[in-house]
């Protein structure tokens, strides 16, 4: 257990087995794969068990998993397979806050690389999201990879106002830690809308009977613009990912946005995109996706992205998770030698005529890794 587990590392594995016990000279390991972890041996349990910390860099996908006492000889039944997924993120909450003493309030959490529970033990186990607010685990119902939806816990009328931080696993074990949180605001329906609808929609009222009144009351209640949702309108869209987050500085990249609730959108021309201060016109592709051609930018570095859907007026801000870096076209100044015979395995090094930096950029055989230039072995 667990019988999944992030890429990121950090997780204690325990495998539990006959004769799983303290030796002299011990050299306690776990086996991944082909990737070998130190253990210590666990006595809490009413089965002995091996705990091997897992660390960063296992690779993603479905591994056996042996355990060894010397280091050496492992077992070799293959019948307990762990699943290997990349970390989860998630990013967002909608709506961002719930009324104290009402129950029934659904949270969606937004982010991307979310798993589904896994009915099988054949491929190691996904167990399914569950949202941890504050201290309560609550399980959470999986809708795609970008988001889940739980049922926020109930305060009880009265309660103080307040903040919850929440998180998510799928393996019972590893929380995120995105520091998200959760507003638990009073609101009295007869005495005006919550949190003044955010902004975000106009407060209408109702007359409506209550039962423990005998009487007629006037409620009010949040009347959200259309691309906003929930008893505050804080419900909106949201940017999940994009890909890719690099091009020239020269612009032209098409870039792929995923994103939430991008159907809301009231006319297909009230797409946009932000990059650092300069906006693009966006291409809605299908309810989860946009296309963003990159404009021409005057800096070579990094800016934030954000995404409108209702022609500028609202943004994601959010520029600071979603980073894209405009770079120099790398540009040949000159090779040394300009000659070389035809034997081959001459090593000829390429010289940028600007200050571009060279990153492990493989083309053929030449492989740049040096500031401004790099060596290349010619080929026969």
């Amino acid at each position: 257990a667990p019988r999944a587990l992030s890429r990121a590392g950090g997780t204690i594995l325990t495998v539990r087995g006959l004769r799983v016990s303290t030796i002299t000279g011990g050299n306690y390991t776990c086996k991944v794969g082909e990737t070998i972890f130190s253990g210590y041996i666990d006595t809490a349990g009413a089965v002995p068990g091996l705990n091997c910390l897992i660390l960063p860099g296992l690779a993603k996908g479905v591994h056996a998993v042996e355990i060894a006492m010397n280091g050496q000889e492992f077992t070799s039944t293959g019948e307990f397979p762990i699943n290997v997924f990349d970390p989860l993120h998630i990013q967002n909450l909608f709506p961002k806050g719930v009324a104290i003493g009402r129950d029934g309030q659904s949270i969606t959490i937004v982010g991307y690389g979310l798993l589904e529970k896994d009915p099988t033990n054949t491929k190691g186990t996904i167990s399914g999201p569950v949202v941890r607010v504050g201290g309560e685990n609550i399980n959470a119902e999986y809708k795609d990879n970008s988001h889940v939806v739980f049922q926020a816990p109930l305060l009880a009328a009265g309660s103080p106002a307040t903040q919850r931080s929440v998180e998510l696993t799928v393996n019972d074990q590893d929380f995120t830690t995105s520091g998200l949180v959760l507003d638990f605001y009073e609101w009295d329906a007869t005495a005006g809308c919550p949190r003044d609808c955010n902004g975000r929609g106009t407060c209408i009222s109702q007359w409506v009977w209550d039962d423990q009144r005998q009487q007629e009351v006037q409620e009010f209640r949040c009347a959200c613009r259309p691309i906003f949702s929930g008893l505050d309108c804080s419900g909106s869209f949201a940017m999940v990912n994009m890909i890719p987050r690099s091009g020239p500085q020269t612009g032209g990249t098409a870039v792929s946005i995923t994103g939430f609730n991008l159907f809301l959108a009231t006319d297909s021309t009230n797409y946009r995109c932000k990059f650092g201060s300069q906006q693009v016109q966006a291409k809605y592709t299908e309810p989860t996706t946009l296309v963003c051609v990159t404009p021409a930018y005057y800096l070579n570095g990094t800016v934030g992205v954000e995404i409108s859907i209702d022609n500028g007026t609202t943004w994601t801000n959010e520029g600071h998770v979603h980073l894209f870096a405009f770079q120099l076209q790398p540009s040949i100044g000159r090779i040394e030698p300009s000659i070389a015979p035809a034997l081959g395995h001459t090593v000829v090094r390429v010289l940028s005529d600007r200050n571009h930096t060279f990153t492990k950029w493989l083309v053929d055989t030449c492989i740049c890794i040096i500031r401004c230039s790099c060596e290349c072995v010619i080929a026969v």
